[in-house]
């Protein structure tokens, strides 16, 4: 579901997306694309639902591309201990998409445990409305509901 809600941020959040251009004519192809997201730092990142009162959370940030085969994969950044206020990573994390009109770029906050990671927020972009430069990503719940001043600076480069 969070795929769907994803995808159909594009065109306004319509529900109606045109295919690419490579799927309707035959002499077009997919356009193959560098997407370097460098992920600076994170601004009041809320405790996972689950955490224990006083516990101080270890987030990191996780990248991954949905979308063709070829250019699923996944990346995360370091982790900040003991920082969930205001976290910096300053890491670069470097993307080639073979395919990238049907990409969505899935950013996911994740606190790490000793026995399992837990859940912080994400957020699901498609590949066709990332704006390159410094960037504000706002942050979701699980229920798709905004995090109030939640968010991650990251400078994306797209070649």
């Amino acid at each position: 579901m969070l795929v769907n809600l994803g995808k159909f941020r594009d065109n306004g959040g319509s529900g109606y997306i045109l295919k690419p251009k490579y799927m309707i004519d035959d002499s077009a192809k997919p356009q193959t694309k560098t997407l370097k997201i460098k992920v600076l730092s994170g601004q009041q990142l809320p405790k996972p639902a689950q955490s224990s009162k006083g516990e101080v959370i270890d987030p990191y940030v996780e990248i991954e591309i949905i979308g063709n085969d070829a250019d699923s994969t996944k990346l995360k950044t370091k982790t900040v201990q003991d920082n969930g206020f205001n976290p910096a990573w300053d890491q670069e994390l470097e993307f080639t998409l073979t395919d990238s009109e049907l990409a969505l770029i899935n950013i996911t906050v994740m606190d790490q445990d000793l026995d399992k990671d837990d859940f912080i927020a994400y957020c699901m972009i498609p590949f066709n409305c990332l704006g390159q430069g410094y960037r504000h990503v706002r942050l979701l719940d699980t229920k798709n509901n905004s995090i109030s001043l939640a968010s991650l600076y990251v400078f994306i480069d797209i070649k």
